[in-house]
C-alpha cells in the first residue's frame, strides 16, 4: 500500500511539474534510457529514445505553448505492494492548452507509465480526442492551412524540429 501512494504521489508532482513547465524536474523523473510515445500524425508526435530527445521534446513543447494545465483525475497503480521495482502507473487526465496567439483548447486522455527503481522508463500517451490534437498541434505543412479559430497560421517550425517517428 505505501508503494502505491508513493506512486500516485509521484505521478501527480509530475504533471504539477508539467503545468509550471518545469523542464528539470519534467526531464528528472526519467531513466535515462527512457522511450516516451505521443500519438497521432502530429508535428509532436512520435517516439522519442533517450533523456535529450525527451528534453528537446519537452522544451519545444514548452516553448510553444503560453499555458499548460493538466487536472489529474485518476491515478492507478498496477502493483500496490510493490515498493521500488518495476510497476505501471495509469493517469486518467484532462488538459487544457494555449498556444502563444492564446487561443485554448482542451484535450484528455490517459497516461500509461512503467516505472522501475523510481524513474520513468518508458511513458505512453493516449488521447480521445484525435481530431483536436491533429488540429492544433498540425504538421509544419497543416500549420499553414486556415484555422476555424485563428485564420491562417504561419509555419514557424523548422524541417529540423519536427518529431520523428
Amino acid at each position: 500500500m505505501i508503494g502505491a501512494l508513493i506512486a500516485r504521489s509521484r505521478a501527480r508532482r509530475g504533471f504539477d511539474a508539467l503545468n509550471r513547465k518545469d523542464l528539470a524536474a519534467v526531464v528528472g523523473a526519467f531513466a535515462d534510457d527512457a522511450v516516451f510515445e505521443f500519438p497521432g500524425r502530429t508535428r509532436m508526435s512520435g517516439r522519442f529514445e533517450g533523456k535529450r530527445a525527451l528534453e528537446e521534446y519537452f522544451r519545444r513543447w514548452f516553448a510553444e505553448r503560453a499555458m499548460i494545465r493538466f487536472r489529474v483525475m485518476h491515478v492507478c497503480v498496477e502493483d500496490v505492494l510493490a515498493l521500488g521495482g518495476t510497476n505501471t502507473v495509469q493517469v486518467e487526465w484532462a488538459l487544457e492548452e494555449a498556444d502563444r496567439h492564446d487561443v485554448s483548447f482542451h484535450l484528455s486522455g490517459v497516461t500509461v507509465l512503467d516505472v522501475r527503481h523510481g524513474k520513468i522508463v518508458r511513458a505512453r500517451d493516449y488521447v480521445f480526442e484525435p481530431d483536436v490534437l491533429e488540429r492544433e498541434w498540425a504538421t509544419p505543412e497543416a500549420a499553414a492551412l486556415p484555422h476555424p479559430r485563428r485564420g491562417a497560421r504561419a509555419s514557424t517550425a523548422s524541417s529540423t524540429s519536427t518529431a520523428g517517428g
